[in-house]
């Protein structure tokens, strides 16, 4: 199944918009595996279940679940000049994290 695919059905069910930057798909083919990031806020519980009572992501034996809440980020390839501080800055603002305590 395409990113494509996968992203219409999004649309479909969620009533938003990879195009207006409302969520991302990330797709990890040799596991078979997809990931969506929602960009905009949402009930992702509410958008699970309805996934699942999709006649079509039920065809297609599709088993969307909630991913692990974790209280850990890595950070990779960050440029030599980034400061600590300001890490911290982006991730400590409530639209991007909260609660950043190590660096």
């Amino acid at each position: 199944m395409t990113e494509n695919v996968l992203s219409l059905f999004v649309e479909s069910i969620s009533g938003l918009s990879e195009a207006n930057g409302n969520f991302r798909v990330e797709v990890i083919p040799n596991i078979k595996i997809a990931g969506f990031i929602f960009l905009k806020n949402i009930d992702v519980r509410i958008f699970v279940t309805v996934c699942h009572r999709h006649h079509k992501i039920q065809q297609l034996q599709i088993f969307p679940r909630l991913l692990e809440l974790t209280r850990t980020i890595k950070i990779e390839n960050l440029p030599p000049h980034v400061d600590n501080s300001y890490v911290t800055i982006v991730f400590g603002n409530p639209q991007n994290g909260e609660g950043v305590t190590n660096v």
